[in-house]
């Protein structure tokens, strides 16, 4: 085999790993954006909440009421989507007498910001 061909091989590799380097988090990540004027609609107890974290930065969180609660799950939704889609999970929390509290990320759902490993480590 020519050594052209080797390094033209090599080369195309090589590009292709930089190329989806950069581009892995459109693959990775999903967000469903809401307007900042949607309302959250359940059949069951909840309160809207908004954290700001830093400039241009606010996070947006559903607290699910329990009744006589015996604690609190923290609930991270997955890398698709927002707290809308997720929200009826906390059904299965709350109805065992746990409180539920989830929050959107950076550029899900109503919270702003984007997404960086120093943003979530702040």
């Amino acid at each position: 085999m020519d050594l052209t061909w080797i390094l033209i091989a090599i080369a195309a590799y090589v590009l292709v790993c930089v190329v989806i380097y950069f581009i892995q988090e459109r693959f990775i990540f999903q967000p469903e954006k809401l307007k900042q004027d949607f309302v959250f609609n359940y059949d069951f107890p909840f309160e809207e909440q908004f954290f700001d974290i830093e400039p241009g930065v606010r996070i947006n969180a559903l607290y699910f009421h329990a009744k006589n609660p015996k604690g609190l799950v923290v609930y991270f939704h997955g890398n698709r989507r927002s707290i809308k889609g997720y929200g009826k999970i906390s059904v299965d929390f709350t109805e065992n007498g746990y409180d539920v509290f989830m929050m959107s990320y950076r550029g899900f759902g109503k919270s702003t910001g984007r997404r960086s490993e120093k943003g979530i480590l702040s």
